[in-house]
């Protein structure tokens, strides 16, 4: 395990960092954004539009905030409320390893909350048994559309982690 100094605050003694881990909960709210993406072909998703209530909770659209600290996936720039996969939740999904904890600033008057750095416990998706069977996303995404025959299978040279 890293080990991470937390930042504290000098007048009220509070802790100004957390820790941030990939949990059961995070992982179903993953795999069920990938399962979308793959119905909908195309690398792209309005959580509050598309998903909730039909697919996720309003709690799991909540804790998205796990997913992109993870770098499981990412905001979509210049299209508000839009989110994508990224290559590293592509390979978690797939069963490669990635940090299980993020450590994270608290955000201060006018930032967001920012990564700070990763712990050195790494975990898979089979860590994470759901009850359900998950043999991994079964496409592609090249230039945001999916692809259902994967023409090349990632490389680990090619994954960003």
């Amino acid at each position: 395990m890293t080990k991470f100094n937390h930042l504290v605050c000098p007048c009220c003694h509070q802790r100004l960092t957390y820790e941030l881990a990939i949990d059961r909960g995070t992982v179903e709210t993953l795999k069920t954004i990938a399962s979308y993406i793959k119905k909908k072909g195309i690398n792209a998703v309005h959580l509050t539009k598309e998903l909730q209530g039909k697919g996720l909770t309003a709690y799991q659209i909540g804790n998205v905030s796990r997913l992109r600290f993870h770098g499981l996936i990412a905001k979509i720039k210049g299209e508000a409320g839009n989110y994508c996969l990224t290559r590293k939740g592509i390979a978690f999904l797939e069963g490669r390893e990635i940090p299980k904890i993020a450590f994270i600033q608290k955000s201060q008057a006018g930032h967001g909350a920012k990564l700070l750095e990763y712990g050195d416990e790494m975990c898979t998706i089979r860590d994470f048994a759901t009850g359900q069977y998950w043999e991994g996303i079964g496409y592609e995404i090249k230039e945001g559309r999916v692809l259902d025959e994967p023409t090349v299978k990632f490389r680990e040279e090619y994954i960003e982690i």
